[in-house]
């Protein structure tokens, strides 16, 4: 299984914290790249809220961890994603809240080998953006620790093992 998320993506996230892809069951990555979000618990062009209901049973609750301000911690936070997609939406929920100057993501995908219980996350860094092995140490906490924490400590995916690779190859810092 793997999944592309573009950008605008990240960015119609901060506002909507869950969202729908239009093809997710296509294998095809220019299908999904072509994909356009629908943020259904608005109503969209639908209507308003018997959307929202109907969508409310489809979403889980999972935690995320984010750095605190001085680098030291992992700090939980319960927030609600799409059921059917919880891992990849939890990863894109870390990457939103992420802020580090001069880094910016083209995209990202997730790929998860339930077998292995191995997650990778692969990125796509947006031209000119500053390269992972410029990223301070708290850079690294900041993006690397909450991703891997969010992935591991919630027990019910069975994810053991984290993998952060760009563009496919591994990621050495």
């Amino acid at each position: 299984m793997r999944l592309f998320i573009l950008a605008g993506m990240i960015l119609f996230s901060l506002s909507n914290p869950a969202f729908a892809l239009t093809n997710p069951s296509s294998n095809s990555p220019n299908s999904l790249l072509r994909g356009t979000f629908s943020p259904p618990w608005q109503g969209g062009v639908r209507g308003g809220s018997t959307l929202l209901s109907q969508t409310a049973h489809r979403l889980t609750t999972v935690t995320i961890y984010t750095a605190n301000p001085q680098c030291q911690s992992l700090i939980p936070q319960r927030v609600r994603v799409p059921g059917d997609q919880p891992i990849t939406a939890a990863v894109g929920q870390v990457i939103m809240r992420v802020r580090i100057p001069g880094f910016k993501l083209a995209g990202y995908s997730v790929n998860f080998k339930r077998d292995r219980g191995e997650v990778t996350v692969d990125f796509r860094r947006a031209s000119g953006s500053k390269r992972f092995v410029s990223f301070s140490s708290c850079e690294q906490f900041i993006l690397f620790g909450s991703l891997r924490q969010t992935l591991t400590r919630n027990t019910q995916w069975g994810v053991k093992t984290v993998r952060f690779t760009e563009l496919g190859q591994e990621i050495r810092l």
